[in-house]
């Protein structure tokens, strides 16, 4: 399989705050991850879900946070069918965070 098209995503988020970004796309094999690019203090950030599309073309939302999907449970990296990913960022108070994600669609 080879990378046939590359997605990438670039956010910040400030004071406290949990942001997320979310990328509908058709339905393809993805491998997706999130880094901090910058960071005035406390900060995580990671895939805070996803919708992985099934065989029979019905879509399961996925939470890798696990139940009440918290920020220190994401991954950074998930590889799988999917047809939509939210990315998750979280700062402490009085910080401000720069992500950024890459998304490789495969065929």
């Amino acid at each position: 399989m080879g990378i046939v098209g590359s997605e990438w995503i670039w956010w910040t988020a400030w004071d406290n705050s949990l942001s997320t970004y979310e990328v509908n796309m058709p339905p393809s094999d993805v491998s997706a991850e999130t880094w901090l690019r910058g960071s005035g203090g406390y900060a995580l950030t990671g895939v805070h879900g996803y919708r992985r599309r099934l065989p029979s073309g019905a879509d399961e939302p996925v939470m890798p946070g696990g139940f009440r999907n918290l920020p220190w449970c994401w991954p950074p990296v998930i590889n799988d069918y999917v047809s939509s990913i939210t990315f998750g960022s979280f700062c402490g108070e009085d910080d401000t965070v720069y992500f950024c994600a890459r998304i490789d669609h495969y065929q």
